[in-house]
């Protein structure tokens, strides 16, 4: 069965060196209709430019992990 739209998820990218995030420019700044890119990292630097251009070209989701008391 063929859909529609694919969802890729990259795990770790906080890890990535800039080589790699050069790679995934091209991406981020002109996404592919049918998919969708989910970038899953423990913390991400918010002053490097990658961090930058992806807030400026995607929708950025902040997942904190809930406290005891909040469970």
């Amino acid at each position: 069965i063929m859909c529609e739209r694919r969802l890729v998820i990259v795990k770790n990218v906080e890890s990535y060196k800039d080589d790699a995030w050069n790679e995934l420019l091209p991406v981020i700044e002109s996404p592919i209709d049918s998919a969708t890119l989910v970038l899953v990292a423990s913390k991400l630097d918010k002053r490097k430019k990658f961090v930058k251009r992806l807030q400026e070209n995607a929708i950025l989701v902040e997942l904190k992990k809930p406290f005891d008391n909040q469970i």
